[in-house]
C-alpha cells in the first residue's frame, strides 16, 4: 500500500501557470504530440500497462493549456475516445505535470484532488496511478497513467513498473523528434 505518497496541494494558479509555460508548450509542439496519427507503438504500451495492473483504462497523454490530449489509449470509448482528451479542469494527470512526481490515487471518492472531478462522479474512476512524462530537454509534457473502475491499493514496486512504461513511451516519443529533425 501506498498510503505514505504526498497528495499535492497545489494552487489552481499554479497548475495554470506551469500548463501555460510556454517552453513546456514549445516542447508539445515540437514532439508533435497533438498529432492525430495513432501511434501503434504507445496505443500498445498503454494496453500492455492496463493489462499488467488489471485495470480497465491505460493513457499515454499530452497536457496543453486547455485540455489534455490522449496521444494513445486503451480502454476509453464514447465521446472521449471521440474528442481524445478532457478539458483540463477534468484532467487528473494536471497534478502530475506540475509536481513533476508519482501520483498515487487508491479510492478517488475519497481522494481531496479527484473526488469532485466529473469523471469520478460520472464516469466511474476509482483508481489511479500516473507518472510523468518528461522530456530529454527536463520539460514534462504528460502522463502515462492506468485507472481502474475499483478502489485498489499501488505498491512502490507498482509505482517503479509505471516509471518504467513511462521511460519506454518517452523514448519512442523522443524518437519522433529525431526522426522528423533527420
Amino acid at each position: 500500500m501506498t498510503e505514505g505518497w504526498p497528495v499535492p496541494v497545489i494552487p489552481d494558479e499554479r497548475v495554470s501557470a506551469v500548463l501555460r509555460d510556454a517552453r513546456r508548450l514549445r516542447e508539445v509542439a515540437e514532439l508533435d504530440l497533438c498529432s492525430p496519427a495513432v501511434d501503434r507503438v504507445l496505443a500498445d504500451l498503454a494496453a500492455e500497462a492496463a493489462a499488467r495492473f488489471a485495470l480497465s483504462v491505460g493513457v499515454v497523454s499530452a497536457l496543453l493549456a486547455d485540455r489534455q490530449y490522449f496521444v494513445a489509449m486503451h480502454g476509453i470509448g464514447g465521446d472521449i475516445e471521440a474528442a481524445r482528451g478532457v478539458p483540463i479542469a477534468q484532467a487528473i494527470c494536471r497534478f502530475v505535470v506540475c509536481t513533476r512526481q508519482p501520483l498515487v490515487i487508491e479510492d478517488a471518492m475519497a481522494s481531496p484532488l479527484a473526488k469532485g472531478n466529473a469523471l469520478v462522479r460520472a464516469d466511474g474512476i476509482r483508481s489511479y496511478l500516473g507518472v510523468p512524462l518528461v522530456t530529454a530537454r527536463g520539460e514534462a509534457v504528460g502522463s502515462f497513467c492506468v485507472i481502474g473502475a475499483e478502489p485498489r491499493e499501488f505498491s512502490g514496486a507498482d509505482v517503479s513498473s509505471m516509471c518504467e512504461y513511462a521511460g519506454r513511451a518517452m523514448g519512442r516519443i523522443e524518437s519522433r523528434r529525431t526522426r522528423r529533425a533527420a
